[in-house]
């Protein structure tokens, strides 16, 4: 928070002063460490639906605006948020159902971005397209444990898991085994 509002923030009403807390804490505030006179307004601004209780915390309420599947999931999974968000604008048809079913592949393909650095969103979005192949070929579980094997062991992940991928038979295989061709 900045040194010029949080100057200010003793001389405002309970009501300003709580709605200022809550814009500039994402993760929201806990109701029972609040003064009392921003517990009085609490109460108000939760009628008003200004605020919501979420778990043990309240939040400001993002008014006439759902939150998309790849936001929320950057909101549990801050360490890779940003990576989530650019997916989320940049291949909503791919990140967004992804995001809803299959959200622990999709995590695990961001966090195989980070060893990239600067070059971790490219690589994400450049990747994402594949990754969601590989859920298809593959299955998500094989998909998730490449991802997670790569990330820990190589400097550029995504080839890397490509490679164990490459090595594991699909399922189809498994069951009724390769076919050969005459």
């Amino acid at each position: 928070m900045d040194k010029r509002i949080r100057a200010l923030l003793p001389h405002l009403r309970g009501r300003e002063r709580l709605l200022i807390r809550l814009a500039f804490r994402r993760t929201g505030l806990d109701p029972r460490r609040l003064p009392e006179e921003e517990k009085e307004a609490l109460e108000g601004l939760l009628e008003e639906g200004l605020v919501v209780r979420v778990e043990n915390r309240v939040r400001l309420a993002l008014e006439g605006r759902e939150v998309s599947p790849t936001e929320a999931l950057g909101q549990e999974y801050p360490h890779v948020r940003h990576l989530l968000l650019q997916a989320g604008k940049a291949l909503p048809s791919l990140a967004h159902p992804l995001a809803r079913e299959h959200p622990v592949l999709l995590v695990r393909a961001a966090e195989a971005a980070l060893p990239y650095g600067r070059r971790g969103v490219p690589a994400f979005l450049l990747w994402l397209p594949r990754v969601a192949a590989w859920l298809e070929t593959y299955g998500e579980e094989a998909a998730v444990n490449a991802l997670e094997e790569a990330a820990r062991k190589a400097r550029e992940p995504f080839p890397y898991a490509e490679r164990i991928l490459s090595r594991t038979p699909a399922p189809k295989e498994k069951e009724d085994g390769p076919y050969l061709y005459i």
